[in-house]
Formats: C-alpha cells, structure tokens, sequence
C-alpha cells in the first residue's frame, strides 16, 4: 500500500501475524468495506422472512447429472441432502446472456477460500457486483475437523484429472463435474440457442472450464516444507437427511449445479475390480421468493473512461504488435 493511502499499509513478511489473519492484509479493508456489511445484513434479513417467504418451485438433481436453475433476483436457492451420505455438489452461477458470471479471484481475495454464511459471490466483470450471497448453512460447526472447510472455492474433477488419477483403467465416458457443468450449461437458453454446434460446444467448454466451489466437501490447504502449497480433500462425514444450504440471487441467474460422482470423496472415482463408479445421491432443489429486495450495488470510480481518455490523448499505445514489434522499444 502505497504511503498516502488512508488505509493500513500491509506488512513485511516477518512482521505478520500468522495466527492473527482477520487483522492483517485484505480482510480488515474488506470487513470495514460497505459491501461486506451488506453481506451480513442481508443474511438477517432473508433470515427475518423466512417464515412468510412463498415457494417457486420444486425439483430434484439426480446423480451422475447437472441441471441449470432459474433463480431470479431476489429469489434464494436451496440445495438439501436427501441422505446422510452426505453428497458433494458444485456451483457455477452466470447470468442469463451469459455476460457475467462467478469469479474465484474477486470472491476469494477479501473473504477466503472457504465459503461461510454472508460470504459473497462476485462476479467477473470488472465491477465486483455480487451475484449471490450464502445467506444460510445448515452443517454444523464442528462437521469438519479444525482449520478445514467443508463450502470451498478450488475446481472440479474433469476427464483430464479422473484420467491422471486412474490412468488406462477407466473407461472415456466415465462421468465428472465437468461433463456435468457441460450437460447443465447446454440448457440455458442463450447457449442452446447457439445454432452452430461446433460453436455452441466451444462455448459450453469454456464456460465449464472456470473456477467453482462447492458445498459440503471437506477439504484443507496445506502449507508444505519446501514452500508449497497443497489441497486436500477429506472424506465428508454423514450429515442428517434435510441438511441445507441456500444462496440468495441479487440478479436473475442461471444456477448450474453437478452431482459429484466423487460423492462424499471416500470411495475411488472408479473401481477396476467392479468396473463401476459410485451412485451419487440425488438432492431436492426448491426456489422461493425470500421478499428481499437486493441490496444497492456497489458504486466505483469511473476507471475505465479514464482508461480510454489516456489512450484517445496518446498517453498510452494500443497499436496492435506486428511480428518484430516486440523487439522494439
């Protein structure tokens, strides 16, 4: 942080805290930020109404599928286990014209990895609006073991990873968290409507290949020796049947979720000896309309016409490269 800031400028690495995070770095800009009490009071609020909201609709995602559901603003999505293996979902949200969705460096830079109640999803724009918010957890708090999350931003398994892990013992159409995003991607309308198919698949894959989280999966980073660092993902321990979690849309969305085949990630992806993967639990999915308005987006400075004016006065070059541009000062 530069010296004439107003805030705290950040520390040198032998200066920090390490068991003080909440008082160092991002988290305290973020916590004294508008946005982030928004965050908190909009949780009281849909919690406040909780018993005169009206339900939407009803559905269920069964196993070894993913399913895009409507949620407009205003609206809450929950997700509930139907058994107490408890089962490992992954969320992308995107909005219908497919303009804005999820991202992983706005959401996770001021709040973490792990995903609590009144944690924000941002979007990817540029503008940092929130796209939904976790407005109620219903795991307990002692579901994962100290200093583990069970909602957490990483990826999702694809055929790439399902390979590495098994190699040639699986067979190609085994199923993942991305051929899940892909089925589920290919139901929203502004991609189905992509009438090229080649086009329209580029489009579902590109989509699919983001940055997600999910819910209910237990998993730590791990600092290691030589200065690394590692994901681990535990065994989910049983939750009882009802357990939920709900995210409130500020704006219409698309919620893309997959059934993990992993299922509670204690049984391998593929058995070699049965030839057969795990049965996924399916979980009921019900909209309702919370009686929320959605908080006041945040405002920013006007960046990017100042951006444009530097470029339109020559203060910064946009002249596209040639091939011997690079060696040229």
């Amino acid at each position: 942080m530069c010296q004439n800031c107003t805030q705290s400028e950040f520390s040198k690495v032998e200066e920090l805290d390490q068991e003080d995070y909440y008082n160092q770095g991002l988290i305290p800009m973020w916590r004294g930020h508008e946005m982030f009490h928004k965050g908190q009071q909009l949780v009281k609020d849909v919690a406040a109404k909780r018993d005169s909201r009206t339900k939407v609709y009803d559905t269920t995602l069964d196993g070894h599928t993913g399913d895009a559901f409507l949620v407009k603003a205003g609206q809450t999505i929950r997700l509930e286990l139907t058994h107490e293996t408890v089962q490992v979902c992954d969320w992308l949200f995107i909005t219908p014209d497919l303009k804005d969705f999820q991202c992983y460096g706005n959401s996770a830079a001021f709040q973490g990895f792990y995903l609590q109640e009144g944690y924000q999803i941002l979007g990817k724009t540029g503008r940092m609006k929130p796209l939904a918010t976790l407005v109620r957890d219903e795991a307990p708090t002692d579901y994962m073991p100290q200093g583990w999350g069970h909602h957490f931003w990483h990826w999702h398994c694809s055929p790439e990873w399902t390979e590495i892990l098994y190699a040639d013992n699986i067979p190609a159409g085994i199923n993942t968290c991305h051929i899940n995003f892909s089925q589920a991607l290919n139901r929203i309308p502004a991609i189905h409507a992509i009438e090229d198919e080649q086009e329209r698949r580029e489009m579902v894959n590109n989509l699919a290949n983001n940055h997600n989280f999910q819910t209910f999966q237990v998993m730590k980073h791990q600092d290691t020796q030589d200065n690394n660092c590692v994901m681990l993902l535990g065994g989910s321990p049983d939750l009882p049947v009802g357990t939920g979690v709900e995210f409130y849309c500020h704006e219409d969305m698309y919620v893309c979720i997959s059934s993990c085949p992993g299922v509670n990630i204690t049984e391998p992806a593929w058995d070699g000896e049965t030839m057969s993967e795990p049965t996924p639990h399916p979980v009921n999915i019900s909209v309702y309309e919370s009686g929320v308005t959605p908080p006041a987006r945040p405002e920013w400075k006007n960046w990017d016409s100042v951006f444009y004016k530097q470029i339109a006065d020559g203060e910064k070059d946009i002249t596209p490269r040639t091939d011997q541009s690079c060696y040229n000062k």
